[in-house]
């Protein structure tokens, strides 16, 4: 299990030191994966798990959106997870309340897909970046769930 996702420091750990988990499953999927596009502002999107179209609620402007993700860098470096908090992340669509790309990604998406997005810089924290965890001109590599969507004339 990636340390990062522990709730303890690494520093307690002591070399050699056996490590016990218990593990509690909270999901299981069987992945229908769907198509894969580029949109205009150079945003990746592939579809992991797809919604079948008789059951999806499509995500629009001014939904509330809950966000299960987990975020990383182009190379590989752990960035932050929602999953590491125990709760969704929760916030309007298109409504300025993340990252521009994140709000292109998610417009249109299904309660229950799953998505993995690569976000270039210019629609993430752009030049100067979100030190120290991300720096300038970073493309964001996002694993993302539409986990529940509350549609704005339900508020």
């Amino acid at each position: 299990m990636p340390g990062q996702t522990l709730l303890f420091y690494r520093d307690s750990i002591e070399k050699d030191q056996t490590l016990y988990y218990t593990v509690q499953l909270v999901d299981l999927f069987r992945a229908v994966p769907g198509e894969k596009w580029e949109t205009k502002e150079g945003i990746t999107i592939e579809v992991t798990h797809k919604i079948d179209e008789d059951k999806c609620r499509k995500s629009e402007a001014g939904d509330t959106i809950h966000q299960q993700y987990v975020l990383h860098l182009e190379d590989g470096t752990f960035v932050d997870s929602s999953f590491s908090r125990n709760a969704p992340f929760i916030f309007q669509l298109n409504r300025g309340q993340v990252i521009k790309g994140m709000d292109i990604a998610m417009t249109g998406m299904c309660e229950g897909e799953r998505r993995k997005v690569i976000i270039p810089s210019d629609f993430g924290y752009g030049d100067e970046g979100r030190p120290p965890q991300i720096p300038g001109k970073a493309r964001l590599y996002f694993d993302i769930t539409l986990e529940k969507l509350i549609k704005k004339d339900e508020l």
